[in-house]
């Protein structure tokens, strides 16, 4: 089986037991479980097409409500750490009142969640487990005589999901415009679902998912400086003269460019455009591979 059965089941039952047992308040690591399991559980959705179904509908309803209130926890708790990270003697009083800010937006971003939670703690739990049970053992799968040789090819058909899911991704990839500060979240987001993807592989290359990894962080810690520079300009009231908002806001630029330069530098060496094949073609003798031979190998071990 191309699957790892242990990788497709560990979201679902690791979400299920975490919002049984929701804390109130929720600390940091709760709050990023909660995420990162939602994401993962939302791509597997695509990959196996649990999203045709109700059952799937239902629960990706379910959890992008859940998700974004964790999300909105979760940016506090960064922006937070960002900011008792400035330098302390260049404007202590704007770094503490943008602190106090942060808290207060904490605090109440926790509370919604919660409430989140348990309105729909029952409902998601059944949902995931029905789900866990179809991406593990087939969709729709009857028993009879036959019922084994079935079961084999509905988890060839449930492998060959995951490769199309994958591809599909891939193809987006290539095909993305121009990186900019405009589009480069949205990029992320991409990379993201292509790495959980690619996960459910048995053997999955390390080198490859631990690249997108990479890029996905690197975008992300951008995306959260530059949310703390909107912010800080919302709450500091010296305008662009504030020495917070200027460490701010430089240390935002710099990610931007790191961030800029290895996405860059990703889609070069395993997701090139197609303008960009046709170039290395133009400049070297023989035929050249217009995808990294990393990333068809990872995208086989999917149907293999």
């Amino acid at each position: 089986m191309a699957l790892d059965a242990k990788s497709v089941d560990k979201p679902f039952r690791k979400l299920r037991k975490l919002l049984k047992n929701f804390p109130d308040p929720p600390d940091p690591e709760d709050v990023h479980s909660v995420r990162t399991y939602t994401r993962r559980i939302e791509a597997m959705t695509g990959a196996f097409q649990l999203d045709r179904k109700k059952v799937g509908k239902d629960l990706v309803m379910y959890l992008t409500l859940i998700r974004r209130a964790a999300g909105d926890v979760r940016d506090m708790d960064v922006l937070t750490d960002f900011t008792a990270s400035l330098d302390p003697n260049s404007d202590g009083d704007c770094r503490l009142s943008l602190i106090q800010h942060l808290g207060e937006r904490r605090t109440k971003a926790a509370t919604k969640l919660v409430k989140k939670v348990k309105a729909n703690e029952k409902q998601v739990r059944a949902l995931l487990k029905e789900c866990a049970t179809i991406a593990a053992n087939g969709i729709d799968a009857a028993e009879s005589k036959r019922a084994k040789e079935r079961d084999k090819q509905k988890s060839r058909r449930k492998s060959a999901g995951s490769m199309a899911s994958s591809l599909q991704i891939e193809q987006e990839l290539r095909d993305w415009p121009r990186l900019s500060e405009d589009n480069i979240h949205s990029f992320r987001l991409k990379v993201k679902e292509l790495r959980y993807v690619l996960q459910l592989a048995q053997h999955s290359d390390s080198k490859l998912i631990g690249g997108l990894g990479e890029v996905k962080n690197q975008i992300g810690l951008w995306h959260d400086w530059n949310e703390l520079a909107a912010i800080a300009g919302q709450v500091l009231d010296h305008g662009k003269r504030c020495p917070t908002s200027l460490e701010i806001r430089t240390r935002a630029k710099r990610e931007l460019q790191k961030a800029l330069d290895g996405a860059n530098r990703l889609r070069q060496q395993y997701l090139p455009s197609e303008a960009d094949s046709a170039t290395k073609k133009r400049g070297k003798k023989g035929a050249v591979s217009e995808i990294h031979p990393d990333v068809i190998q990872a995208t086989a071990r999917l149907a293999s």
